[in-house]
């Protein structure tokens, strides 16, 4: 394991684009997907502390890197399949995951996330289309910039969702806003009592307030995995010690945005 970490396995490379998951684990593939998560929590918690050497710091972020990544291996949706071939195909990643069969559920993840390219807008507008643009600029005028968003991607016009394709440019900016109040935050941690603010009965509550049916994060988490996640308690403790805490008193290995995942940055906002 610790030799894949440290050669082979870039989030970066796996995650080329952004990946469709599943919407729902059932039956007996949820404890599968739970065993495999809370093998990665257990391998996190067993590393050397992250300030002790530079290979310490590494591998912290490889393994951070990893869970990120653990929904597209396990839970990466595959077109035309029924409910119990679901099951099956789930089983079948978290079996291959937990007997470290890991390059081959890498290949299909990567394979799966190749960026495509959108189509080619027509160099020339058509009439219909120059009434778009113009309705969609007396739009902008008269203030309504939902009303010229919905226009602008009617089905048919626009190459590729606008919204979509700034998010893909800027999701692994930092908001440099909420750098600048650094000795505040440092009050905040130093002055709050992490373990009542974070017990299990919290953590397992606004988990369970979290909406079914929402998006998935850019990695593919779910709010419905964090469901079926948090019905493991020795999950939900690792999830709590090692990850909510490390981003809530901004440990270093959680301060790059292409490790934290909002599949945890989430509920600190909420807690």
């Amino acid at each position: 394991m610790y030799p894949y970490l440290l050669n082979n396995f870039r989030l970066e490379d796996l995650l080329k684009s952004r990946v469709r998951t599943f919407s729902f684990i059932a039956g007996d593939a949820r404890p599968l997907f739970r065993s495999a998560y809370v093998g990665v929590l257990t391998l996190l918690s067993q590393l050397p502390d992250y300030s002790e050497s530079p290979t310490a710091a590494f591998l912290h972020q490889q393994v951070l890197s990893l869970l990120n990544a653990l929904p597209a291996m396990l839970v990466s949706y595959v077109p035309a399949l029924g409910p119990n071939a679901v099951i099956d195909h789930i089983k079948s990643n978290c079996q291959k995951f937990l007997e470290g069969k890991w390059s081959a559920l890498v290949h299909a993840v990567s394979r799966a996330s190749e960026p495509r390219a959108p189509p080619r807008a027509p160099s020339d507008s058509s009439p219909d289309q120059e009434q778009t643009y113009r309705h969609a600029r007396q739009l902008i005028k008269d203030g309504s910039l939902h009303g010229a968003y919905k226009r602008l991607t009617e089905p048919g016009l626009a190459p590729f969702d606008p919204l979509e394709h700034f998010r893909a440019i800027h999701r692994d900016d930092d908001i440099t806003s909420l750098c600048r109040h650094d000795a505040i935050a440092q009050d905040v941690r130093t002055a709050t009592d992490w373990d009542k603010l974070f017990s299990p009965s919290a953590v397992h509550r606004f988990i369970a307030q979290r909406k079914k049916g929402k998006a998935s994060d850019r990695f593919g988490m779910r709010n419905e995995f964090l469901k079926c996640l948090q019905e493991d308690s020795t999950f939900l403790n690792l999830f709590t010690e090692h990850i909510l805490k490390g981003i809530a008193t901004g440990q270093p290995q959680f301060s790059g945005s292409t490790v934290t995942s909002c599949s945890g940055a989430m509920l600190v906002l909420a807690l």
